[in-house]
């Protein structure tokens, strides 16, 4: 059993949680603010899923077509998010992109130019004009360098393997910090802060087969929960097509846009090209070609109604397309091949796994949630992108607030004084480690986190209905109730260290789950990245509105709320040039 006698004390003005593009940018911001900031990541910095970014990300530069401005984007990304997005957020994003694209570039990003300077801009699904940006090879990897390493280069205090469990809250309800504990050195940590920023991503690891790191398990989002702040739109996933088998490839991006753009085609299980039941009205007869959300919607039902194949996924045939791919397409296949699939003879197989999650923290167009002291941006807030987020909003997001909420906490942080850690708080600390280290026999803590992605990905994934939601919601039940028996296994401390981990990360993503499926069972409509098969119809009569999630008084209730969306007057650039003649 642990002893956990080892108890330290920091403190700091801006604690920032998180090490991916939105903490990275939140320091950042906040150090230039004048704050003493202290960044924390449960792994190595830079952390999380910024650095699985593949394709780049999106700005109204007007570089790829001079009609392009960020009220253009801003139409692209309500109409994208089918009409439930934060419209101010929208707002603020697309503007502020392009200011945070040209500072980001020049800090030796590498952005794609041509000869004259002008930036590369490419064409996403959902979008009118070219503005995806990118890098010669990903973005993912040269952004989080560049990021880091400004992060280094400003002496920026960075903590690696601290996994926090819970805000600090003082008697006031003020958040005053957080605590946890240094997993290699087998100590305690409380952290007196300021102002508090959560910038820790989304909660990938609710499915077995995801496309992220392994330590994103929506710990940002259950600490805020527990903490009593509000969060909004947590029905609402992007889906993403990822390699379900052969087992080998299983997780492996399946570059569905690549092959897709050179004559890919999804089957099923008969050999029918069922997209063009999902998006019969498809320019050009390129069924595949549609939103993210229409795609994943359309897979997914094809998966629930039977016509998956053995392995719970569907064919996708690129034997035509991998020339037609050139030399990524050509990389691709090798892949493949080494793993003993010949793509040029046969299909693989694809689902869908959850890529960005599109609820989280309620934040203003500060970055204030609704606890003071607590900010949040990135994957870790909601609100921006509604039910359904076009390709390259992520990064967006991250930027713009990601430097929001760091800016904003740095500056209130300014007037505030130095929190105590409240009384009886490290007591509190050791007895609720403890409390996860009684059992001596039970399930292992592998065999508690399948139990619950597998009544995730059954009941509360992607395609839902009333009956299943209710299921699940009833299985989270049990599981909650037997986290206690747990049995922690390792002997050396280390190892029952992380195996700790994986029991609160599990706790972290029941209550994730949570908040999910009580938001999609009350949802009685399809939209977006939101599908309930017993109601496949948008209801925008009832249903163009955000719910909130907060708290209830029994431990593990998840109470509700309806909100209208948040709406803004954006003039476009013709109507301002009208009113100034």
């Amino acid at each position: 059993m642990l002893s956990f006698t080892r108890f330290d004390e920091l403190a700091c003005d801006v604690l920032v949680i998180g090490g991916g593009v939105a903490g990275m940018m939140a320091a950042h911001e906040a150090h230039l603010t004048g704050a003493r900031v202290m960044l924390l990541t449960k792994s190595t910095f830079p952390a999380g899923s910024s650095s699985m970014a593949r394709r780049g990300y999106a700005a109204a530069l007007g570089h790829g077509d001079s009609r392009d401005n960020p009220y253009e984007h801003w139409k692209d990304v309500v109409s994208g998010g089918y009409g439930i997005n934060n419209q101010r957020l929208a707002r603020i994003m697309t503007e502020e992109v392009v200011e945070r694209t040209y500072t980001i570039d020049s800090w030796g990003l590498g952005l794609v130019k041509d000869e004259a300077g002008n930036y590369g801009q490419e064409f996403s699904p959902g979008e009118i004009y070219p503005r995806l940006l990118h890098c010669i090879s990903g973005m993912g990897k040269p952004l989080m360098k560049i990021l880091s390493t400004r992060v280094k280069e400003l002496g920026i205090e960075v903590h690696n393997h601290a996994f926090l469990v819970d805000l600090l809250k003082d008697d006031s309800g003020n958040v005053v910090g957080a605590w946890g504990f240094k997993h290699r050195e087998g100590k305690v940590i409380a952290i007196r802060a300021k102002s508090t920023v959560l910038c820790t991503g989304g909660a990938p690891q609710l499915h077995r087969i995801n496309d992220s790191p392994p330590q994103v398990t929506g710990d940002g989002y259950a600490m805020g929960l527990r903490a009593g702040a509000e969060l909004i739109d947590m029905e609402m996933i992007d889906y993403v097509l990822t390699t379900g088998w052969p087992k080998k490839m299983e997780g492996y991006g399946s570059n569905s846009h690549t092959f897709l753009a050179a004559g890919g085609q999804f089957l099923n299980r008969d050999g029918e090209r069922f997209m063009k039941r999902y998006n019969p009205n498809a320019a050009d007869g390129i069924f595949e070609n549609g939103h993210r959300s229409l795609i994943n919607r359309g897979i997914g039902t094809e998966i629930f109604e039977g016509q998956g194949t053995d392995h719970g996924c569907i064919y996708f045939d690129v034997r035509d397309a991998i020339d037609a791919a050139g030399e990524k397409g050509e990389s691709i296949s090798r892949a493949f091949r080494n793993a003993g699939v010949d793509l040029r003879k046969e299909p693989f197989e694809v689902c869908s796994c959850p890529h960005t999650f599109l609820g989280g923290l309620r934040i203003d167009e500060h970055g204030h949630t609704t606890l003071p002291g607590f900010y949040a941006g990135g994957e870790a807030a909601g609100g921006v992108h509604g039910s359904n987020r076009l390709a390259g909003a992520a990064l967006a997001d991250s930027f713009v607030f990601g430097s929001r909420a760091g800016r904003t906490a740095a500056r209130e942080a300014k007037d505030k004084e130095a929190p105590a850690i409240p009384e009886g708080a490290e007591e509190e600390v050791r007895t609720s480690l403890k409390a996860r280290d009684t059992a001596s026999v039970g399930m292992s803590p592998e065999t508690f986190r399948l139990a619950l992605q597998e009544n995730v990905y059954n009941n509360i994934g992607q395609v839902r209905s009333k009956e299943r939601l209710l299921k699940g919601l009833s299985r989270l039940k049990e599981l909650r109730q037997g986290a206690r028996s747990v049995y922690l296994q390792s002997g050396t401390e280390p190892k029952h260290l992380k195996e700790l981990i994986g029991v609160i990360e599990t706790e972290n993503l029941i209550d994730v789950a949570s908040m999910i499926g009580t938001t999609a069972l009350l949802r009685t409509e399809s939209r977006g990245g939101h599908v309930r098969f017993d109601f496949p119809e948008q209801d925008d009569e009832n249903w163009m509105v955000n719910i909130t999630v907060f708290k209830g008084e029994k431990p593990g209730e998840v109470r509700t709320r309806i909100d209208a969306v948040v709406e803004e007057d954006f003039p476009s650039p013709v109507s301002l040039g009208n009113q100034a003649h």
